[in-house]
C-alpha cells in the first residue's frame, strides 16, 4: 500500500482494530478474506490454483517477507484470531507464513546477512505475540 495509508493504519492502530473485529466475527475469515489480509503483512496471496500472487497481481517469484510486523502481529499470528476461524482459512494463513520463513532460511535467498535479518525479524514478531 502507499506510505500515507500505512502511516494512518499505524497511527490509528488499524491493524489491531481489524484483528479485533475479525476475532468478534470469525466466520468472516474466509479464504478470500485471508488472501486480502496477506498483502497487508507483506506476503503474496496464494490463488486456488496454488500459484502465489504478489501485491501487483502478478505471479510471485518469491515467498515474500513479513514487511509489516504490526499487521502480522494482529492479522496473521495472533492465536485468538484463528481460534474459531474456519480451519481452511487458518491453514492458508499459516502456510503463507511458513513459506516466508522457509524462504528466508533457504540458501540463495539473498545475502546471508539479509536472510538472517529477515528470519530474526520474523522470529521477533512471533515472540512478541506469544511471549
Amino acid at each position: 500500500g502507499n506510505a500515507a495509508n500505512l502511516n494512518d493504519m499505524m497511527r490509528l492502530r488499524g491493524h489491531e482494530a481489524l484483528g479485533a473485529a475479525l476475532q468478534e466475527q470469525p466466520s468472516l475469515l474466509t479464504p478470500a478474506v485471508v488472501r486480502e489480509l496477506l498483502p497487508l503483512v507483506g506476503l503474496p496471496a496464494p490463488l486456488e490454483t496454488g500459484q502465489v500472487m504478489d501485491s501487483e497481481g502478478q505471479v510471485a517469484r518469491h515467498a515474500g517477507v513479513v514487511a509489516n510486523q504490526e499487521a502480522c502481529k494482529h492479522l496473521l499470528i495472533d492465536p485468538r484470531l484463528w481460534r474459531s476461524a474456519p480451519p481452511a482459512s487458518a491453514a492458508l494463513a499459516y502456510r503463507a507464513l511458513e513459506r516466508a520463513l522457509v524462504a528466508t532460511a533457504r540458501p540463495g535467498a539473498g545475502s546471508l546477512e539479509h536472510g538472517e535479518a529477515l528470519a530474526a525479524d520474523n522470529a521477533a514478531t512471533l515472540r512478541s505475540v506469544n511471549p
